[in-house]
């Protein structure tokens, strides 16, 4: 699994859809997590 990841972060487009997946990911938690706590 850790082979898996240096060797998409050694490429650029796999880096780029790392990061933009973590992203997302992030604002799916950050909105759940809000909407849980009645934010919105």
């Amino acid at each position: 699994m850790e082979y898996r990841i240096k060797k998409s972060w050694a490429d650029p487009w796999g880096r780029k859809l790392t990061i933009i997946g973590l992203i997302v990911i992030g604002a799916v938690f950050a909105f759940l997590a809000g909407a849980s706590f009645g934010l919105w």
